[in-house]
């Protein structure tokens, strides 16, 4: 450290500036020795370099400390990380309970009871009419030479159940089956012969079942006595039923003899 150091712009100071006193330049000009500016200007310019001198002694002297100055700090600080927001803290809330479901079980079902209508009993059939009944006759051909036997079947339909009692008429039969000519005639049974007769049955017959009877012709006619051959034709067959309480069914059908 400098003690006691000072500068001053009088007296023998080894730096004043002097020696111009009665100099004259080259353009005939007093010299500038004795002016008062530059007096001055050289004595500011004295103190600075001085008190720069100063500056550079104190910062090179190691028993001197900067008491009292602010110090610079040359460290780098880390950078700071800015801490995540705290969550809010909310207010405590009780569990909601979760909903229960009543589930209510119907009772078994019970069947309804089984009502059976009650019907009046049918009532039993009656005695049979033309309406319960239908008759059939047909031939097993519809063509037969001159002289072959003809077979013939007559059939009972039963449409409706009933009762059939078969009944013949006066000197009759209860079924029969004749074969007539093409004239009209009757060829069989021959005039005089006997009648082929039938009795079918009586009883409750119910609907779709059927009654038959059968005959055949010999294919002869009867010529003044002498049975011979049918002669060519058309000739018909008919069968006729008799039943009770004056019931009477008959049909028939063609055939051909040649």
């Amino acid at each position: 450290m400098v003690r006691g150091f000072s500068l001053s712009g009088g007296g023998d100071n080894p730096l004043r500036r002097t020696g111009r006193t009665g100099r004259t330049g080259r353009t005939g000009r007093p010299g500038r020795a004795g002016d008062p500016s530059v007096r001055t200007r050289f004595t500011v310019g004295t103190v600075a370099v001085g008190f720069v001198l100063a500056l550079v002694a104190l910062s090179t002297d190691p028993t001197h400390t900067n008491a009292g100055l602010p110090t610079v700090s040359s460290t780098t600080e880390a950078p700071r990380t800015l801490a995540a927001p705290a969550e809010p803290v909310l207010p405590f809330l009780a569990p909601v309970p979760a909903p229960t479901t009543t589930t209510t079980t119907p009772p078994p079902a019970t069947a309804a009871p089984r009502i059976v209508p009650v019907t009046a009993a049918a009532a039993s059939p009656g005695p049979c009419t033309s309406e319960d009944l239908a008759v059939t006759t047909t031939t097993a051909s519809s063509f037969y030479p001159t002289g072959s036997p003809v077979a013939v079947t007559t059939q009972l339909h039963v449409v409706h159940s009933c009762h059939f009692t078969p009944a013949a008429p006066a000197g009759g039969c209860p079924t029969d089956v004749a074969v007539f000519g093409p004239a009209g005639n009757q060829v069989a049974p021959a005039p005089g012969a006997a009648v082929h007769c039938a009795t079918p049955g009586s009883g409750l017959y119910n609907q779709g079942s059927s009654l038959s009877v059968s005959f055949t012709w010999n294919g002869q006619v009867d010529a003044g006595g002498t049975a011979t051959a049918a002669p060519p034709g058309t000739y018909r067959a008919v069968g006729t039923w008799h039943w009770s309480n004056g019931g009477l069914g008959s049909a028939g059908s063609n055939f051909a003899v040649g």
